[in-house]
């Protein structure tokens, strides 16, 4: 049976294998003469007509899911649909045939057409719709800030920023525009040291300070100008004065602020004027203060027009008054501090002691640093006669201290004429003395 079997199929080889060749030949010519027909699929984007149509009802939409694009089948002679590619078709969606519904959602019908071959192809007309998510239409008027990014060049500073327009209508899904925060405009001033100007695109930012997507949203106009005034840096010292009157026993020590110095900007004109700012004394009154008194002034507020702050965060200026009471402290001042003036060249002084006590008036502070051999001391001698004289002391310090009521100093002036003269007078009379002791003497040995 197997031999019977291997012998028909093997037999007369040559000539089955031309059969089938032929037949396959045959196949071939007569598909190609008939040309049958044959469905193929498609896929082609979604074009939207009349799309103002839905912005006049007050409304906006969105593709759900994103999907922009439709598949469809199409049916046509297998010659003619080989040759067809998805770009050979047209898909339209009408928003005049809108169909809004409750739930926010919308339905447009999607017109599929073909470009070429249209009479000879079948396209399936099973309903294709474009599904939306409609919402209404917001439209506000937001203010554009500017902001400049970084560094001018050395000595310069950003002045005033403008833009114009400085409005900008947005307008877009209620859900979109309803997160704007804040539309800004940036210019770039790196080293720059004149005015810069340039055309920006606006950056809308959310509440939290992200940037929000705006291909949904409409501008009133797609770019603004944005102006930076670049100005010169200088730095001026601060002047303190203070007002008011302090009560008997206190006086003002001292005034420092802090800082010393402040950086301001303006024109070089301006700014060539000014070489320092004052706070007034009516800001820094010290009526009636007993201590030091701290305060923080907006040095701003002094500065002259047309020049400002170049750090607005560094306005207030801490101001220290320091104020301290006076006391009284008792000192035994060396008699060497104490300096004679007016002394007649014939006399001298003589001391009743070696010191001399005395009581001063000054800040507290300051008598705690001063010790008796610090304190220096002098006397008018003008007319005095020899003998015991009480004369007044003047202090000779600093103007923060005075002499506690009348402080004197009791000295012995001595006329040394006179005492030479006796000096003269007692060596005569010891002389006449000795004479007469030696008369005497010879006198006797005789």
């Amino acid at each position: 049976m197997l031999k019977k079997l291997k012998n028909l199929l093997t037999n007369n080889i040559g000539l089955k294998f031309l059969s089938v060749l032929f037949a396959m030949i045959l196949w071939l010519v007569v598909v190609n003469i008939d040309d049958p027909d044959k469905t193929s699929t498609f896929t082609t984007n979604i074009t939207i007509a009349n799309e103002n149509a839905i912005a006049d009802m007050g409304k906006s939409y969105s593709i759900i899911n994103d999907s922009g694009t439709v598949t469809f089948r199409v049916t046509a002679k297998r010659s003619i649909i080989e040759r067809l590619t998805n770009s050979d078709f047209k898909a339209t969606a009408d928003m005049e045939n809108i169909e809004l519904h409750d739930d926010g959602t919308a339905i447009v019908p999607i017109d599929i057409s073909a470009v070429r071959y249209s009479s000879q192809l079948d396209i399936d007309r099973k309903k294709k719709n474009l599904e939306l998510a409609v919402e209404d239409l917001q439209s506000n008027q937001f203010k554009i800030t500017a902001e400049a990014t970084g560094t001018p060049a050395e000595g310069s500073a950003v002045g005033e920023l403008k833009v114009s327009p400085d409005v900008l209508t947005i307008s877009g899904p209620a859900s979109v525009v309803s997160q704007i925060s804040k539309v800004q405009a940036v210019i770039d001033v790196s080293e720059k040291f004149s005015d810069v100007e340039d055309n920006v695109v606006p950056v809308v930012y959310d509440a939290s300070g992200n940037t929000l997507d705006t291909s949904k949203l409409t501008f009133s106009q797609d770019t603004v100008q944005i102006k930076a005034q670049i100005l010169s840096v200088k730095e001026i010292p601060i002047n303190c004065e203070t007002g008011g009157e302090l009560e008997s026993g206190y006086q003002q020590i001292s005034v420092e602020c802090e800082p010393k110095k402040i950086k301001v900007m303006g024109t070089a004109e301006k700014l060539n004027k000014i070489t320092m700012i004052t706070i007034p004394g009516e800001a820094l009154d010290i009526s009636g203060a007993k201590e030091t008194l701290t305060k923080d002034i907006d040095i701003s507020t002094y500065l002259p027009d047309g020049v400002t702050l170049v750090d607005s965060s560094q306005a207030k200026v801490k101001v220290t008054i320091a104020i301290e009471q006076t006391e009284t402290k008792n000192f035994n001042v060396p008699v060497k501090n104490i300096k004679i003036f007016n002394l007649s060249d014939d006399c001298s002084i003589e001391y009743q002691g070696d010191k001399i006590p005395v009581t001063l008036k000054g800040y507290t502070s300051d008598l705690e640093s001063l010790s008796a051999e610090d304190v220096m001391l002098s006397v008018d001698a003008s007319g005095v006669q020899p003998g015991t004289n009480t004369l007044p002391l003047t202090l000779n310090l600093g103007s923060g201290y005075t002499l506690v009521e009348d402080s004197v100093v009791t000295i012995n002036v001595v006329d040394q004429s006179e005492k030479q003269q006796d000096t003269n007078t007692d060596s005569e009379s010891k002389k006449d003395n000795n004479k007469e002791y030696s008369k005497k003497k010879e006198q006797s040995q005789e």
